[in-house]
C-alpha cells in the first residue's frame, strides 16, 4: 500500500495503527478460535492447551503480525472486542464460575468469593507455569 493510498483510506496515522493492530488481533483470534473449538468443552486444560500452543505457534509462525496483536491500543482508538475478548472471556467465567463455587461452599460461606478468587488465582497461576515446563514451552 502506497503512502498516497494510505493518506486517503485512513484520517489519520492512528487510525492506520489501529487498523493494523485490529486485523493482527483478528488474525490470532481466528486462529486461537479453530484451535479451542476443536477441544472438548468440558476439557478446560485441553481447551487452555489450545490456545496457549496455537498462539505460540502463531507469534514464532508470523513474528511482525504478533507484535501488532500486542500493541498498547491507542488511547484515541476506540475499543473494539474481537472473538479473542469473546473467548476468552467465555471461558474465564466458566472457569471461575466452575471453582469458585465448590471452594466457597468447602468453608461453609466463612471465605468471601474474592478472597477465595485471589486464592485460586494464586494457585493457578503455580499451576500454570509448572504445566509449561513440562508442556515445554515456559521461557521461550
Amino acid at each position: 500500500m502506497t503512502v498516497s493510498l494510505c493518506e486517503r483510506c485512513f484520517p489519520s496515522l492512528d487510525a492506520v495503527l489501529t487498523a493494523l493492530i485490529i486485523h493482527a488481533v483478528d488474525l490470532l483470534g481466528a486462529a486461537v478460535g479453530r484451535a479451542e473449538g476443536r477441544v472438548s468443552r468440558e476439557d478446560l486444560a485441553g481447551r487452555w492447551r489450545a490456545i496457549a500452543v496455537t498462539t505460540r505457534r502463531w507469534a514464532r509462525a508470523d513474528p511482525h503480525r504478533y507484535a501488532w496483536s500486542t500493541a498498547p491500543r491507542s488511547p484515541a482508538a476506540p475499543r473494539r472486542r474481537t472473538r479473542w475478548d469473546a473467548a476468552v472471556d467465555k471461558a474465564a467465567d466458566k472457569a471461575v464460575d466452575a471453582a469458585v463455587a465448590p471452594a466457597v461452599a468447602c468453608t461453609g460461606g466463612r471465605v468471601p468469593t474474592d478472597l477465595a478468587v485471589r486464592g485460586i488465582m494464586a494457585w493457578t497461576h503455580e499451576e500454570v507455569r509448572r504445566l509449561a515446563g513440562q508442556l515445554g514451552i515456559a521461557g521461550s
